[in-house]
Protein backbone atom coordinates (compact mmCIF):
# COMPACT_ATOMS: atom_id res chain seq x y z
CA UNK A 1 0.00 0.00 0.00
CA UNK A 2 2.54 2.18 0.49
CA UNK A 3 4.62 1.49 -2.63
CA UNK A 4 0.94 2.50 -4.22
CA UNK A 5 0.49 5.72 -2.35
CA UNK A 6 4.40 6.65 -3.60
CA UNK A 7 3.43 6.11 -6.80
CA UNK A 8 -0.03 8.23 -6.79
CA UNK A 9 2.20 10.84 -5.10
CA UNK A 10 4.80 10.69 -7.92
CA UNK A 11 1.85 10.85 -10.64
CA UNK A 12 0.66 14.71 -8.78
CA UNK A 13 4.07 16.43 -9.09
CA UNK A 14 4.45 15.32 -12.83
CA UNK A 15 1.28 16.47 -12.82
CA UNK A 16 1.70 19.66 -11.52
CA UNK A 17 5.00 20.08 -13.47
CA UNK A 18 3.80 19.61 -17.12
CA UNK A 19 -0.31 20.13 -16.73
CA UNK A 20 0.01 23.86 -18.18
CA UNK A 21 1.78 22.92 -21.66
CA UNK A 22 0.11 24.42 -24.43
CA UNK A 23 -0.38 22.63 -27.69
CA UNK A 24 -2.97 24.77 -29.80
CA UNK A 25 -5.42 23.14 -32.03
CA UNK A 26 -8.18 23.96 -34.65
CA UNK A 27 -10.72 25.80 -33.46
CA UNK A 28 -10.60 28.09 -30.33
CA UNK A 29 -8.49 27.68 -26.94
CA UNK A 30 -8.22 30.55 -24.24
CA UNK A 31 -6.28 29.65 -21.08
CA UNK A 32 -4.12 31.66 -18.41
CA UNK A 33 -1.66 30.31 -16.46
CA UNK A 34 0.62 31.76 -13.44
CA UNK A 35 4.22 32.09 -14.01
CA UNK A 36 6.76 31.76 -10.52
CA UNK A 37 10.45 31.41 -10.52
CA UNK A 38 11.70 28.82 -11.98
CA UNK A 39 8.96 27.54 -14.34
CA UNK A 40 9.04 26.75 -17.77
CA UNK A 41 5.89 25.66 -19.75
CA UNK A 42 6.04 24.40 -23.19
CA UNK A 43 3.88 26.79 -26.17
CA UNK A 44 3.47 24.48 -29.32
CA UNK A 45 1.31 25.60 -32.44
CA UNK A 46 0.31 22.24 -33.06
CA UNK A 47 0.77 18.22 -31.15
CA UNK A 48 2.33 17.07 -34.91
CA UNK A 49 3.04 17.70 -38.76
CA UNK A 50 1.83 21.32 -38.99
CA UNK A 51 -0.15 23.36 -37.89
CA UNK A 52 -4.18 23.37 -38.21
CA UNK A 53 -6.15 25.67 -40.03
CA UNK A 54 -8.48 28.27 -38.90
CA UNK A 55 -6.73 27.91 -35.61
CA UNK A 56 -7.72 30.55 -32.88
CA UNK A 57 -5.18 30.17 -29.99
CA UNK A 58 -4.80 32.83 -26.91
CA UNK A 59 -2.74 31.99 -24.01
CA UNK A 60 -1.91 34.93 -21.38
CA UNK A 61 0.87 34.32 -18.43
CA UNK A 62 0.58 35.78 -15.51
CA UNK A 63 3.98 36.97 -13.97
CA UNK A 64 3.40 36.07 -9.89
CA UNK A 65 5.39 38.08 -7.08
CA UNK A 66 8.17 35.37 -7.07
CA UNK A 67 9.00 35.84 -10.57
CA UNK A 68 11.35 38.45 -11.38
CA UNK A 69 11.33 38.59 -15.41
CA UNK A 70 9.47 36.45 -17.92
CA UNK A 71 10.90 35.18 -20.89
CA UNK A 72 9.07 33.80 -24.00
CA UNK A 73 11.25 32.40 -27.04
CA UNK A 74 10.76 30.08 -29.66
CA UNK A 75 13.20 27.08 -30.94
CA UNK A 76 11.31 26.39 -34.47
CA UNK A 77 9.42 28.87 -36.12
CA UNK A 78 7.70 28.63 -39.43
CA UNK A 79 4.80 30.13 -39.81
CA UNK A 80 2.98 30.70 -43.32
CA UNK A 81 2.54 34.23 -44.52
CA UNK A 82 3.26 35.64 -47.43
CA UNK A 83 3.53 39.49 -46.22
CA UNK A 84 6.69 40.95 -44.39
CA UNK A 85 4.28 42.57 -42.05
CA UNK A 86 2.46 39.97 -41.08
CA UNK A 87 -0.73 41.02 -41.79
CA UNK A 88 -4.12 38.82 -42.09
CA UNK A 89 -3.28 35.31 -40.96
CA UNK A 90 -0.77 33.12 -40.23
CA UNK A 91 0.68 34.86 -37.25
CA UNK A 92 1.85 35.01 -33.61
CA UNK A 93 1.08 37.98 -31.54
CA UNK A 94 2.70 38.95 -28.37
CA UNK A 95 1.22 41.39 -26.15
CA UNK A 96 2.48 42.96 -22.90
CA UNK A 97 1.10 46.18 -21.52
CA UNK A 98 3.98 47.83 -23.18
CA UNK A 99 4.64 45.99 -26.51
CA UNK A 100 2.94 44.47 -29.41
CA UNK A 101 4.79 42.53 -31.94
CA UNK A 102 3.35 39.88 -34.34
CA UNK A 103 5.52 37.49 -35.83
CA UNK A 104 5.45 35.07 -39.09
CA UNK A 105 7.65 33.32 -41.69
CA UNK A 106 10.80 32.42 -40.47
CA UNK A 107 11.50 35.18 -37.47
CA UNK A 108 10.25 34.10 -34.44
CA UNK A 109 10.06 35.52 -30.61
CA UNK A 110 12.75 35.95 -28.35
CA UNK A 111 10.49 38.50 -25.72
CA UNK A 112 12.28 39.00 -22.19
CA UNK A 113 9.34 41.14 -19.35
CA UNK A 114 8.84 42.35 -15.65
CA UNK A 115 5.48 43.43 -17.07
CA UNK A 116 2.57 41.52 -14.91
CA UNK A 117 1.44 39.66 -18.59
CA UNK A 118 2.60 38.64 -21.28
CA UNK A 119 0.01 37.05 -23.87
CA UNK A 120 0.48 34.62 -27.05
CA UNK A 121 -1.77 34.55 -29.68
CA UNK A 122 -1.51 31.92 -32.73
CA UNK A 123 -3.96 32.23 -35.49
CA UNK A 124 -4.40 30.46 -39.06
CA UNK A 125 -6.62 30.82 -41.85
CA UNK A 126 -7.94 27.70 -43.57
CA UNK A 127 -5.17 27.96 -46.83
CA UNK A 128 -1.66 27.12 -46.46
CA UNK A 129 0.37 25.75 -43.14
CA UNK A 130 3.49 25.39 -42.42
CA UNK A 131 5.43 23.47 -39.61
CA UNK A 132 4.90 26.10 -36.81
CA UNK A 133 6.53 26.56 -33.80
CA UNK A 134 7.49 25.34 -30.59
CA UNK A 135 8.43 27.65 -28.07
CA UNK A 136 8.87 27.89 -24.51
CA UNK A 137 7.55 30.65 -21.27
CA UNK A 138 9.93 31.03 -18.80
CA UNK A 139 11.38 32.21 -15.29
CA UNK A 140 14.94 31.09 -14.53
CA UNK A 141 15.60 30.70 -10.68
CA UNK A 142 17.52 33.86 -9.63
CA UNK A 143 20.40 32.90 -7.28
CA UNK A 144 20.01 34.03 -3.96
CA UNK A 145 22.25 35.87 -1.21
CA UNK A 146 24.53 34.06 1.42
CA UNK A 147 24.49 35.31 4.75
CA UNK A 148 27.98 34.77 6.57
CA UNK A 149 27.71 31.55 7.65
CA UNK A 150 27.24 30.08 3.98
CA UNK A 151 23.88 29.09 4.23
CA UNK A 152 21.13 30.60 1.55
CA UNK A 153 19.09 33.66 2.85
CA UNK A 154 15.87 31.60 1.36
CA UNK A 155 16.29 28.05 3.38
CA UNK A 156 13.47 28.54 5.65
CA UNK A 157 11.23 29.75 2.65
CA UNK A 158 11.94 26.71 0.68
CA UNK A 159 11.74 24.38 3.70
CA UNK A 160 7.91 25.42 4.43
CA UNK A 161 7.16 26.06 0.49
CA UNK A 162 8.44 22.44 -0.25
CA UNK A 163 6.47 20.74 2.65
CA UNK A 164 3.15 22.59 2.01
CA UNK A 165 3.96 20.97 -1.69
CA UNK A 166 4.14 17.78 -0.38
CA UNK A 167 1.53 17.70 2.58
CA UNK A 168 -1.37 18.66 -0.07
CA UNK A 169 -0.52 15.54 -2.28
CA UNK A 170 -0.60 13.36 0.34
CA UNK A 171 -3.90 14.80 1.42
CA UNK A 172 -5.07 14.33 -1.93
CA UNK A 173 -4.27 10.62 -1.53
CA UNK A 174 -6.08 10.50 1.85
CA UNK A 175 -9.02 11.80 0.52
CA UNK A 176 -8.74 9.48 -2.76
CA UNK A 177 -7.81 6.30 -0.72
CA UNK A 178 -9.92 7.35 2.59
CA UNK A 179 -7.20 5.86 4.35
CA UNK A 180 -4.46 7.85 6.90
CA UNK A 181 -1.21 8.70 5.47
CA UNK A 182 1.47 10.29 7.05
CA UNK A 183 4.35 12.10 4.19
CA UNK A 184 7.12 9.86 5.18
CA UNK A 185 4.82 6.65 5.09
CA UNK A 186 3.60 7.81 1.37
CA UNK A 187 7.41 8.84 0.50
CA UNK A 188 6.34 12.33 0.07
CA UNK A 189 9.64 12.82 2.34
CA UNK A 190 9.84 16.61 3.57
CA UNK A 191 12.77 18.92 5.45
CA UNK A 192 10.13 20.07 7.75
CA UNK A 193 8.08 18.08 10.19
CA UNK A 194 4.74 16.93 8.97
CA UNK A 195 2.99 17.53 12.56
CA UNK A 196 3.54 21.52 12.65
CA UNK A 197 3.72 22.04 8.53
CA UNK A 198 0.52 23.65 8.33
CA UNK A 199 0.75 25.50 11.26
CA UNK A 200 4.83 26.66 10.25
CA UNK A 201 3.93 27.63 7.07
CA UNK A 202 0.76 29.93 8.05
CA UNK A 203 3.18 31.39 10.87
CA UNK A 204 6.30 32.14 8.58
CA UNK A 205 3.80 32.88 5.43
CA UNK A 206 4.00 37.34 6.40
CA UNK A 207 8.01 36.84 7.55
CA UNK A 208 9.03 35.24 4.28
CA UNK A 209 6.76 37.09 1.85
CA UNK A 210 4.51 33.51 0.94
CA UNK A 211 1.45 34.70 0.43
CA UNK A 212 1.25 34.73 -3.25
CA UNK A 213 3.47 31.29 -3.61
CA UNK A 214 0.66 29.71 -1.38
CA UNK A 215 -2.23 31.06 -3.69
CA UNK A 216 -0.24 29.51 -6.53
CA UNK A 217 0.42 26.27 -5.01
CA UNK A 218 -3.62 26.16 -4.22
CA UNK A 219 -4.31 27.48 -7.96
CA UNK A 220 -2.36 24.86 -9.61
CA UNK A 221 -3.68 22.20 -7.31
CA UNK A 222 -7.33 23.26 -7.22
Amino acid sequence: MGMQASTVCLLIGLAVCYSQDIVCKQGRLSQKIHVGEGDSYQFKTQAYGNYAPNTDCHVTYKKADTCPKMRFSCSVFSINNKRENCMGRDKMQIKTPKIENTYCQEKGPDVTTSDEYLTVSFMSDDREQNSGATCRMECPKQSRAIDKNGSAMNKLETCWYTCLRQWMACAVIQTVQQQKYSCNSTGCSAPCDEADCLKKVIQDAGSFGLEKQLSHIFLILR
